[in-house]
């Protein structure tokens, strides 16, 4: 029986040195935040298709670089946003693919603008480049390498009637007559 009480005694006592020598392990992972100046969206233009007709020849097309316009009138403006942050920094523009323009004087009048977007270093809307197919919700990258770290957007697209599927276009055809409006959302943070 002694001998049984000293095996377990013996037994326990290795059991529980067994544990205290169980190495630990540790890791270490650093945490690190790279600080850019605050980023901004200045609107400097509105985006307007002027007056046109309720019956157009062909889809309403506002182009960003100003060079193809159709169907639009004679006061049609491109949008115009200017991005402003770190030099050289890399900035993640997101937008919508259309948005619902409703009357304002009846709201049941509705027409689809699919949203078309350009971009530029420079304060160049006729040398801008696409930054995504009209009428797709976008997520494009771009730097802020001119020299004041600024990035210019140019903002067109086309009109089509309610129900018409964003990026498709259409013309117009006895477009119920109103002043149509919507508000454009878009969204910025670095890469």
């Amino acid at each position: 029986m002694k001998t049984n009480v000293k095996f377990l005694s013996l037994a326990f006592v290795m059991m529980v040195m067994s544990f205290g020598l169980k190495a630990q392990i540790t890791g270490d992972i650093t945490a690190s935040a790279e600080v850019q100046t605050a980023l901004t969206l200045t609107k400097d233009v509105d985006i307007d298709f002027g007056t046109i007709s309720a019956t157009t020849p062909g889809v309403v097309t506002l182009d960003p670089t100003g060079a193809a316009s159709a169907n639009v009138g004679t006061s049609a403006t491109v949008g115009k946003f200017t991005i402003g942050g770190g030099d050289n920094a890399s900035v993640k523009i997101t937008w919508p693919a259309s948005v619902n323009l409703v009357g304002t004087n009846n709201p049941t009048n509705e027409m689809v603008y699919s949203v078309l977007v350009h971009g530029n270093t420079t304060d160049d809307a006729a040398g801008s480049a696409s930054l995504g197919a009209v009428g797709v919700a976008t997520t494009a990258d771009v730097n802020l390498s001119s020299p004041d770290g600024d990035y210019f957007l140019y903002v067109g697209g086309n009109l089509a009637p309610k129900g018409t599927a964003a990026g498709a276009g259409a013309a117009l055809n006895s477009q119920g007559v109103d002043t149509y409006a919507a508000t454009l959302t878009f969204q910025l943070e670095y890469n």
